[in-house]
């Protein structure tokens, strides 16, 4: 995780994590019906994004990939 952090950004990452937790919401749902186990995956990933947003927005170098003056 430290490396694709390094070559990516955090902000990156937790998108992509963020990615993984809405498919796991729609696989749990339709595999399973789980609607309630499916509704809190896409929270996660809801609560994911916003960290990201808030990564990005931030602009701190060695965190963001790109950051722009």
């Amino acid at each position: 995780l430290e490396a694709m952090i390094d070559r990516e950004g955090l902000a990156s990452v937790l998108d992509a994590l963020a990615d993984v937790a809405r498919e796991k919401a729609e696989h749990v749902l339709s595999a399973w019906q789980d609607v309630g186990l499916a509704r809190e995956w896409d929270r996660v990933a809801g609560r994911i994004e916003t960290l990201a947003g808030s990564v990005n927005a931030a602009r701190v170098p060695g965190i963001c990939r790109t950051v722009r003056a």
